[in-house]
């Protein structure tokens, strides 16, 4: 997605949380072949579709999922559980 590949993905996980079917990427059913050769086939013939799914899902993870952005929330949290954790009894 951060090179502008639109994804054609199933409704599993952690996905849905990264891509919207028919904005980002395209969704199929689990195990169906059948269904995978549609969605390409339906991106080769409307390149329109293709040209802006492409450009939402570059910059869905330019925006969410940077290099700078991932550090930061880690940052945050790693800092957040230090700060919240209660000191060692000393023996």
């Amino acid at each position: 997605m951060a090179a502008g590949v639109v994804p054609i993905v199933t409704a599993v996980g952690a996905i849905p949380d990264v891509v919207t079917d028919g904005e980002h990427g395209l969704f199929v059913a689990p195990r169906a072949a059948e269904a995978i050769a549609q969605a390409i086939a339906r991106l080769a013939q409307d390149r329109a579709a293709l040209a802006r799914m492409s450009e939402a899902a570059r910059k869905r993870i330019a925006a969410a999922y940077s290099l700078e952005r991932v550090a930061r929330d880690f940052s945050q949290l790693y800092w957040g559980l230090c700060a919240t954790r209660a000191p060692r009894a000393a023996t």
